[in-house]
């Protein structure tokens, strides 16, 4: 959203969609995102993946065609398993209840950028439970672009590993973003304004 005559801006990101009458949604959201990556593994992995994906070509140029994309590997295995990750990718591995589960992404630059954020933007991240959880990640990955996150009952980072986690995964996305040239994600308790509000 933008407000006309301005360079303010608004990016709302929506909350879990749930339901008989969304059960595409209801896997992706519910089952997947909320209960198994954020109630498992902290954190709403292929759901940041794809906002990450999304704001890079909000960035990018119209009409680039070759835009970062990610994709994300996600695999739980019992302990004394060998490593999925392929050689040379860059991962992270999390270690709870026996299993260990490996996290790295898959690069491309295939994208179409859209030439919707300029950089003298003044941009607001927002966003409702499972929205405000990727906004409070979004504050973190693009300190450089938002200049606050505003969330609504946001999920929140699960504390079976979340200080782990969530350090691991920022720096993952970084190391990407440093080898595009970008800025780099705020470390943890950086002082980026994210207001929580909670009814």
């Amino acid at each position: 959203f933008s407000k006309e005559g301005t360079t303010e801006k608004v990016l709302a990101i929506r909350g879990t969609e749930a339901g008989p009458g969304y059960p595409i949604q209801t896997v992706l959201d519910l089952a997947m995102a909320d209960i198994g990556e954020i109630g498992l593994l902290g954190l709403a992995m292929n759901q940041a993946v794809s906002m990450f994906n999304y704001i890079q070509q909000l960035r990018a140029a119209d009409g680039d065609e070759q835009v970062l994309r990610l994709g994300v590997n996600v695999i739980t295995l019992p302990g004394l398993f060998p490593s999925p990750v392929p050689a040379g990718a860059q991962s992270i591995s999390i270690d709870l209840l026996g299993s260990t589960t490996y996290v790295w992404f898959d690069v491309h630059h295939d994208a179409r950028g859209l030439g919707v954020l300029d950089e003298n933007d003044q941009i607001t991240v927002t966003g409702h439970s499972l929205g405000g959880h990727l906004s409070a990640l979004a504050a973190r990955l693009f300190p450089d672009l938002f200049d606050q996150s505003v969330i609504f009952n946001a999920a929140g980072f699960d504390p079976f590993t979340s200080l782990q986690v969530k350090d691991e995964v920022i720096g993952l996305f970084g190391s990407l973003l440093a080898a595009e040239g970008q800025a780099q994600p705020a470390p943890m308790f950086a002082d980026v304004p994210i207001f929580n509000l909670e009814a």
